[in-house]
């Protein structure tokens, strides 16, 4: 009887995984949603749709060649018509709505 050499897998044993991601919504659509829910504007929208991926508030900014002002005047109006009080709550509550 032949010994298998230690750490080698068997022939028949899988060598590779393959994930597939199919995205649940486009941005598109996902940016209506919040508008439509919340009553946003289409900046609003884009913005609370950022900070539901993770993006920080200078990025958001950079990405929207927008002010760091700006947007965090932004993020109180969003804030104020999705009845959050803080960005983790915002994240939650976009996450929570595109899942």
């Amino acid at each position: 009887m032949r010994r298998r050499r230690e750490g080698r897998l068997p022939p028949w044993q899988p060598r590779a995984l393959v994930t597939v991601h199919i995205p649940r919504s486009s941005d598109l659509d996902s940016r209506r949603l919040l508008r439509e829910m919340f009553h946003l504007t289409e900046a609003e929208a884009e913005i609370a749709l950022l900070a539901g991926k993770g993006l920080s508030r200078e990025a958001i900014a950079h990405r929207r060649g927008a002010s760091a002002q700006t947007v965090k005047a932004q993020l109180k109006t969003i804030y104020s018509k999705t009845d959050v009080r803080r960005e983790a709550e915002l994240v939650a509550l976009v996450n929570g709505v595109l899942r």
